[in-house]
């Protein structure tokens, strides 16, 4: 799996195709119930972000909230 299908399977796509340097990303329903990314120190320091699914379910794919 490259790296643009493992962005769409927790939950995020790159509507850049990865060829720029400050990608825009779009929230998709992930494959997972449970994501947690550890971002760069260097950049964001002590940050994480978790994307967290409620009743994930092939029938239930749509976002109600991000908080």
């Amino acid at each position: 799996m490259g790296d643009l299908g493992v962005l769409m399977a927790i939950g995020l796509f790159d509507i850049q195709e990865g060829s720029f340097v400050n990608p825009n990303y779009e929230i998709t329903s992930p494959a997972f119930d449970n994501i947690t990314i550890q971002l760069d120190n260097r950049y964001y320091p002590g940050k994480e972000i978790v994307i967290e699914t409620k009743n994930n379910s092939e029938e239930n794919v749509y976002i109600q909230s991000v908080i």
